[in-house]
């Protein structure tokens, strides 16, 4: 089996346990996900087209380093304002729920699909 199939099934598991997570009010579970999930596939690029594996964690940076060899998954999350909404909560979302189990998306809203 080819690999990028491996990932892409990979990546959809994430996304539909994220999903899950943020409809059943787990908010903290399912921004983790969503984090870890596009941290994993940036790790992913940056490593098939640089051999290279950073060890920042920073979602902003990495998509950076993407844009080295690649601007689409830049251009994703900074394309549009529902977008880089989302690249914000995400990275903000993450530090929060690491600090404070307690954490909520408050007025905000994820759509996964």
């Amino acid at each position: 089996m080819y690999i990028g199939e491996n990932v892409k099934k990979w990546q959809i598991v994430f996304l539909l346990a994220a999903d899950q997570a943020i409809e059943a009010g787990q908010e903290h579970v399912g921004l983790f996900l969503l984090h870890h999930v596009t941290e994993q596939a940036c790790l992913g690029l940056i490593y098939s087209f640089m051999d290279d594996q950073p060890d920042c964690r920073d979602l902003e940076r990495l998509l950076q380093i993407c844009a080295c060899f690649s601007n689409r998954p830049y251009r994703h999350f900074l394309g549009c304002a529902q977008t880089e909404e989302l690249l914000k909560i995400m990275v903000k979302g993450y530090h929060q729920a690491h600090q404070d189990e307690r954490f909520s998306l408050g007025n905000h809203s994820i759509t996964v699909f």
